[in-house]
């Protein structure tokens, strides 16, 4: 069975990027024959990221393609993308648009969508609810978030109030997306937005991999302990809501001095949340350490004491669960992301005995459920060590962002 999975473009290290890599590598791990497909590829970057994994550009858009509007442009996408996928059992479409190029195209391959979300530019409304409750209920906006929102709300509305470019995609988008055979929505949350986006009431939730750390003991001797660290690690985006973490460690910094934010990741905000901690007479407490390959990563991840994130309307914050398991120490052994399922080893620190934990993820009627199991391997008492372990997740996994 040869699997295609075809993602837009491989340019930035991002969510997205890095969970296609997973996915790819898992199922080539499977023993299945997999290939990746996508129109952009920054081959030094992601080299390592596909082990081997064959990766097929498309071959690169005729120069005539910006006189002809973003609707027909995409149109004369789908024929230089088809190659890749003709020799496939199966393809599975990642982000926008290539559910929409998968729609249209004429493969006979069985065609999957996995739906992170729907593009937020031609679905500005129905894919950021709570953005638009709030803008609605305080115009304007508190936030860079926010206000960008608002900003490209107004334009929005006034685009799709008649006949216009941005109409064409998004009518070219839906009808396209109701052609492909199954939806895989990656939580609660993004199958509301196939529902609300493409009027489709089929999509199957099946939870991402998330990447577990490989097991070591946090090195924490030697670090000036002053303050409080805290880390954020993002794409540097305006939905991301970064600016409010900043500007709660600046209401902070007073109260606990010696504190520090390290902002982890790259992206097109980083040189506004660079002046705003400037602004707020932060920057020299504020360090942006931009993308960190695994082991710097993990460095980062031992110094400090605090995960802060605050997106709004995410579909699903990967780096939420792997920040608890980061700061847990715990090795994963098995992941069942079909039935959002996570098998792992934690360690007793002392005689270094193994527990076996078990985390499930489950829909619910508003949302997800967290399912956990924490079992010792040896003798019959724990002395409390795996009832403390589940609160620890629990209370990692739940706990609010200082501020």
């Amino acid at each position: 069975m040869t699997v295609v999975l075809f993602h837009p473009a491989f340019r930035t290290m991002g969510g997205a990027e890095l969970l296609v890599a997973s996915q790819a590598r898992c199922l080539k791990r499977a023993g299945l024959d997999v290939r990746v497909a996508t129109l952009a590829l920054d081959e030094a970057r992601f080299r390592d990221r596909f082990e081997g994994i064959p990766v097929s550009v498309a071959p690169r858009a005729s120069w005539t393609d910006v006189f002809v509007g973003r609707a027909r442009s995409l149109e004369r996408t789908v024929p230089r993308v088809e190659p890749s996928l003709r020799s496939a059992t199966a393809v599975m479409a990642c982000n926008f648009p290539a559910n929409l190029l998968l729609g249209a195209s004429s493969i006979s391959a069985k065609r999957v969508w996995y739906c992170t979300e729907p593009s937020r530019d031609f679905h500005a409304i129905a894919t950021n609810p709570r953005l638009y409750e709030r803008v609605r209920s305080m115009p304007g906006g508190s936030s860079d978030a926010e206000r960008d929102f608002a900003t490209r709300l107004a334009e929005y509305e006034r685009a799709m109030a008649s006949s216009s470019w941005r109409t064409r995609v998004v009518a070219y988008d839906v009808e396209s997306t109701k052609k492909l055979d199954s939806i895989l929505a990656i939580s609660e949350f993004g199958r509301g937005n196939v529902r609300r986006v493409y009027g489709r009431n089929d999509a199957t939730i099946v939870y991402p991999i998330v990447q577990f750390p490989i097991e070591h003991r946090r090195s924490r001797s030697g670090l000036d302990r002053t303050g409080l660290k805290i880390l954020t690690h993002s794409r540097l985006e305006i939905p991301k809501n970064i600016d409010t973490v900043v500007r709660a460690f600046a209401l902070l910094l007073p109260r606990a001095p010696g504190s520090q934010l390290h902002v982890v990741g790259e992206g097109g905000h980083r040189k506004r949340l660079e002046k705003l901690a400037d602004e707020l007479g932060v920057a020299s407490s504020v360090r942006f350490h931009g993308y960190l390959p695994d082991r710097e990563l993990d460095r980062v991840y031992d110094a400090c004491d605090v995960f802060a994130l605050l997106p709004l309307d995410e579909p699903f914050g990967l780096v939420f669960p792997e920040a608890a398991a980061r700061g847990l120490g715990w090795r994963i052994v098995a992941a069942v992301p079909a039935e959002g399922r996570l098998e792992a080893t934690a360690t007793t620190p002392v005689l270094r005995f193994k527990d076996d934990v078990v985390v499930r993820v489950v829909p619910a009627l508003n949302g997800s459920r967290v399912d956990i199991r924490s079992v010792s391997r040896f003798g019959r008492g724990d002395m409390g060590a795996n009832a403390k372990r589940v609160r620890a997740f629990l209370a990692a996994l739940t706990a609010p962002a200082p501020g």
